[in-house]
């Protein structure tokens, strides 16, 4: 043995095959030693047992070599990403973090110079490793493996979900001397006393009750008490893994197969339980769940993806059935629905997250009921393909970064599980778009929380764990290091939760990261964001949209901002009517009638009237310097029916007292009697053209520059036309700068600083705040 392979021998002696961060690596040429023959590839995985490194192409195959096959140069490149956190980036943004592919004329490169971030305070705590750099696969030239395809790469051993067992002998050894792991298992372990302190769940909440949660609670339960298993072999976990498993497949009656986001926890929670807790079950047990696993959930979610009638599941079948009662009929009076899988329609967040729960039952369920595996692999394997294509080019899922957090809570495990049990991810981590997710979450989170335009909810995003994984894969793009905190109380607790943070745990995400810019433009969504400062609650952070009115979840809202300063959301966005709203379930055109989802509910320029639902909106400028930072959003063809060379823009102004312009330019066809709105919950004093906003002892100072002498007034929105609205309007005032009727060019300016003094800054064209490229 020469001294090459005698050193990587004993590398291999001291490290796992695997990591989180072992993935998205460079590509490089490798050499077969014999032959001279090469092939560009990156390096995945490497095999202390079996002394096999497994190498992937840009197109997803894989290869396991002998390390004995390749040159010297090669195995100081193994030993060398075995032993040592990635190599630092080179200069300037990262291939993982491109500026926005849509052209923004006039605009740099998106991350801004590295004096920009000098207004930022520096993090406290040791920094994260450098990114490494990633080469992605444009979405043109990715074509992802079929379910028969990932199949016949599944391991038949047990556990293969997540993590294989060199997974987790990894993962208990790093939580031995890690400081993070060592408290979240701590922590673990006193949720799971918790746990087995309470019955199972259908005993709790009955099969009505809480429609939404019990899936979500069956993964939060399985995944800890599956991690406790592994990592501490106390025998209590899987007997109580089998009662929760057995509960839910006897107890419910309904898995809910019409609603495929609860269908899919479901799915995914049993068959997590099911592969980690295989060997705990008797023949009985497993044949009981498998069947419930597949008529309750597989079922369902095959006819969703097809666009077909969902079938009856009140007739228990054998395991391996196909047929669980007769199949709902459809209306010959009804048009044919055209099936969910054409090409042309874009595929929703409940069918990505249904095409994922497919994908992990089918190798859950690979080697004993290879018949069902195989038909919910393959169809799953396509809708995955094309959603995590859909990541392109900004890493920003299109209905909105809320329902993006659970796509990628679910393609996470795809991807992890694909790695175990297969020894490839088919090139998935790759794959243009998703390496900026990460940065995507990064930029579009503001002080006061995330930019919650279309149909989000919320203004946070709740499952950390995915920002893990994220840094995990590709480097930490500036979040702060991980804070853990006390144990998760286990009643109506949801998902991976601690268990998904120390699946995902990496030395990226326990360190700060430094962002690139302060300012980022994503031109595929039309988004952009800017703000004073990094690390500091209380900086200016201002957030506009352009993008589609036709992406599936979406308001009218083509111009609308945010905007947070001094520790407060001040102009907000009214979140989406409840689910009970006309329309919003089938998200149809019925639900632009009410405030929330129509025009009138957003921070835009008012014309009296909706936004064309299949309006687009591009970013037509971006800049970004160590002063300041731009961004504007073209409307001219959002309100074509009033006016004309419409453009919104928007400018941090960077400094001692940071100052936010937005201001509107536009040219009136005929006459128009346009409002400029934004919506607050602050109180609201209007003196002329000065607004002061309060906010508890925080003031935020709003002056209308342009034009002179025009009504302000503040007032609540007008009543909900619709009774499921009632009292979601309330606290909340609507600030109108009434142009009165007008026509010709117009200009509408207006400054916002925090504290009582109004900023008065100069009236200039759009087309000064970004120079031309010469």
């Amino acid at each position: 043995m020469n001294r090459y392979t005698l050193s990587l021998a004993l590398t291999f002696t001291s490290l796992a095959c695997w990591s989180p961060q072992v993935g998205a690596q460079e590509v490089r040429p490798w050499t077969d030693k014999s032959t001279g023959k090469k092939i560009e590839a990156s390096m995945v995985s490497a095999d202390p047992k079996a002394r096999t490194v497994t190498i992937q192409r840009t197109d997803g195959q894989s290869f396991t070599l002998p390390v004995d096959r390749l040159v010297a140069e090669d195995l100081d490149y193994i030993k060398a990403r075995l032993n040592a956190p990635p190599a630092a980036a080179p200069p300037g943004p990262p291939p993982a973090a491109p500026a926005p592919t849509t052209p923004v004329p006039g605009a740099p490169p998106a991350a801004a110079p590295a004096t920009a971030t000098a207004a930022a305070k520096a993090p406290i705590g040791a920094p994260a490793p450098p990114r490494p750099a990633v080469v992605t696969v444009p979405v043109k030239k990715f074509k992802g493996p079929s379910g028969n395809e990932i199949l016949a790469k599944v391991k038949k051993v047990h556990p293969r979900l997540l993590m294989n067992a060199e997974g987790f002998a990894a993962l208990k050894a790093r939580a031995e001397t890690d400081a993070t792991s060592k408290t979240l298992v701590t922590n673990i372990s006193k949720t799971v006393d918790d746990l087995m302190a309470l019955p199972e769940l259908t005993k709790i909440y009955g099969a009505e009750a809480a429609a939404a949660a019990p899936g979500g609670e069956g993964v939060f339960r399985l995944a800890h008490l599956g991690v406790l298993h592994f990592l501490k072999a106390d025998p209590r976990m899987p007997d109580r893994a089998v009662k929760e498993m057995l509960t839910l497949s006897k107890d419910f009656t309904s898995w809910n197969p019409d609603k495929p986001d609860i269908c899919s926890e479901f799915v995914w929670g049993i068959a997590l339980g099911y592969d980690w807790f295989r060997p705990a079950m008797n023949a009985d047990q497993a044949k009981t769940i498998r069947t419930t696993l597949i008529n309750f959930g597989i079922e369902a979610l095959i006819a969703t993806l097809k666009g077909e009638p969902v079938p009856a599941v009140s007739a228990r079948a054998e395991a391996g059935q196909t047929k669980t009662g007769p199949a709902a009929k459809t209306d010959p009076k009804k048009p044919v629905v055209k099936k969910k899988d054409d090409k042309d329609e874009p595929v929703t967040t409940d069918h990505m997250k249904a095409a994922c729960a497919l994908l992990l039952a089918s190798i859950a369920l690979a080697d004993e009921e290879p018949n069902a595996a195989a038909s919910a692999s393959n169809i799953g394997a396509k809708f995955f393909a094309r959603g995590m294509a859909q990541f392109a080019p900004d890493g920003i899922w299109e209905e909105t970064l809320e329902k993006g957090d659970e796509v990628l809570d679910m393609a996470a495990s795809v991807i992890m599980t694909m790695r175990a049990a297969c020894g490839t991810d088919f090139g998935y981590t790759t794959i243009e778009g998703l390496p900026n997710a990460g940065l995507a979450r990064l930029h579009l989170m503001g002080p006061m929380g995330l930019f919650n335009y279309g149909d989000a909810r919320s203004t946070s995003l709740n499952r950390p764990w995915v920002t893990s994984w994220l840094a995990a894969m590709y480097g930490n793009p500036g979040v702060p290091a991980l804070k853990v905190g006390g144990a998760t109380g286990p009643q109506r607790a949801r998902l991976l939760g601690q268990a998904g943070l120390l699946l995902y745990n990496s030395p990226f995400i326990t360190g700060y990261g430094t962002a690139d810019s302060l300012d980022y433009a994503f031109g595929g969504a039309g988004v952009a964001t800017l703000r004073s400062a990094w690390n500091d609650s209380k900086a200016m952070f201002v957030a506009i949209k352009g993008g589609n009115n036709a992406q599936p979840k979406s308001q009218l809202d083509l111009g609308t901002f945010v905007l947070d300063a001094g520790g407060v959301r001040w102009a907000i966005d009214l979140g989406a009517a409840t689910d009970r709203s006309p329309g919003m379930e089938k998200d149809d055109s019925s639900k632009y009638k009410m405030y929330k989802e129509g025009t009138e509910g957003q921070n835009v320029l008012y014309f009296g009237e909706n936004q064309p639902e299949s309006a687009h909106a591009p970013l037509a400028g971006f800049l970004s310097t160590p002063d300041r930072g731009v961004a504007i959003v073209d409307l001219s063809k959002v309100d074509s029916a009033k006016a004309k060379e419409h453009k919104r823009g928007v400018m941090m102004v960077r400094g001692a007292k940071p100052y936010v312009l937005v201001q509107d330019e536009f040219k009136v066809k005929t006459t128009a009697a346009p409002d400029w709105v934004m919506h607050t919950r602050a109180e609201v004093t209007v003196d002329g053209s000065k607004v002061t906003l309060k906010s508890g002892t925080a003031l935020l100072t709003m002056n209308v520059i342009s034009p002179k002498g025009v009504k302000i007034t503040a007032a609540e929105p007008p009543d909900p036309k619709e009774a499921t609205e009632t009292g979601s309007l309330k606290n909340i005032k609507a600030i109108k700068i009434a142009l009165g009727t007008v026509k010709g060019d117009q200009t509408v300016t207006v400054s916002f600083a925090s504290g009582d003094a109004p900023v008065d800054a100069p009236v200039l064209p759009l087309e000064q705040w970004v120079p031309k490229k010469k």
